[in-house]
């Protein structure tokens, strides 16, 4: 439920005491050309889980030496799914950027990516992974390997 939603949601109940007021500045600020400010924690996991998704995104769809289309959108609906939970600063957009203007990345530079995440952030970015492996005609066999790759990853750091 959106923002407007829970608002009028709060109205017509009449329950005007329990908006959330964050939410009403957040829109606000929106409003006014302005950007929730993150706190450096924030920002640090914030950054850890958008360019770690970046990088295996990219990762898989060039293993198989071919980024097709369906792959490229898909790897942006990665990053857009973040977007649309919280705002992604300009600084690490510009650092997605550069990962995907790179189009060679090898799995130790994917690793010192993963490596700033969480355990819980990465375990959910299995589905992104497999979605993009699959985008173009199914997952190849290189694709497979990346999964598998990455999955045994997960694993490991586990233990």
């Amino acid at each position: 439920m959106g923002i407007f939603d829970s608002l009028m949601t709060h109205l017509e109940n009449g329950n005007i005491s329990e908006i959330n007021v964050k939410s009403v500045s957040e829109v606000k600020d929106q409003a006014n050309g302005t950007t929730p400010e993150l706190s450096p924690e924030e920002h640090r996991r914030l950054s850890g889980i958008v360019l770690a998704t970046a990088a295996l995104s990219l990762y898989v769809a060039v293993s198989d030496n071919n980024i097709s289309l369906d792959e490229y959108m898909e790897m942006d609906l990665n990053i857009a799914k973040i977007n649309n939970q919280t705002y992604i600063p300009d600084d690490i957009m510009a650092e997605v950027k550069k990962i995907y203007d790179k189009q060679n990345i090898k799995w130790p530079e994917v690793t010192v990516f993963l490596d700033s995440v969480s355990d819980m952030d990465l375990i959910a970015m299995k589905e992104g992974v497999t979605k993009i492996a699959n985008a173009s005609d199914g997952i190849s066999a290189s694709e497979q390997q990346v999964i598998d790759q990455f999955n045994s990853y997960i694993i490991n750091r586990g233990q």
